[in-house]
C-alpha cells in the first residue's frame, strides 16, 4: 500500500531527523538522504526507523533500493541497496561505474561475490546483521 509522503516526514521529524528531511519532497529524495553518511549516522545513533516502520513503507521505498523481507533482490539494478529484516540475498557485484553501497539492518543477511575492480561498502546499521564476502584480488572494500 502506498503511504502519504507527508506522514513519513512527520514521523522522522518527531524522531529527531535532521533538517535535510525538510528539503525532501518524495521517497526518492528521502532515499538519497538515507544513503548519505549523515543518514546512516542518524539510523545508527537513533536506532530508527524500526523494523515495523520499514515494513509499513516497504512498497514506497522499494523502487529506491530499500528492500524489506525480500530474498530475490536484483543487484544489477543500481548501486545503493538497503536490506531490511528477514532477508538472505546473494549479491554479485562487478564493474567500476560507481561504489556499491549495501546497508544491512534489522537482521538482514547477504552473501557478496565481488569481482572485476568493484568497489564495495557494507554498513551494518544494527548489530544483528551479517554478511559474507567472496572477492577476487581486484576488489576494494571500504
Amino acid at each position: 500500500m502506498i503511504m502519504e509522503f507527508s506522514s513519513i516526514k512527520k514521523i522522522l521529524k518527531q524522531n529527531g531527523a535532521c533538517n535535510d528531511v525538510d528539503r525532501v519532497s518524495n521517497y526518492e529524495e528521502l532515499a538519497n538522504v538515507f544513503f548519505s553518511a549523515r543518514g546512516a549516522e542518524y539510523v545508527i545513533n537513533k536506532r530508527f526507523p524500526d523494523y515495523n516502520l520499514f515494513k509499513e513503507y516497504k512498497d514506497d521505498v522499494r523502487p529506491y533500493g530499500i528492500y524489506v523481507d525480500e530474498n530475490d533482490v536484483d543487484f544489477s539494478k543500481g548501486y545503493n541497496f538497503c536490506l531490511v529484516g528477514k532477508t538472505e540475498n546473494k549479491a554479485v557485484l562487478t564493474g567500476t561505474k560507481s561504489v556499491y553501497k549495501i546497508y544491512l539492518i534489522h537482521g538482514a543477511k547477504v552473501r557478496i561475490e565481488a569481482k572485476g575492480y568493484a568497489v564495495v561498502k557494507v554498513v551494518k546499521l544494527t548489530d544483528d546483521c551479517d554478511y559474507e564476502l567472496h572477492n577476487d584480488s581486484k576488489v576494494v572494500m571500504l
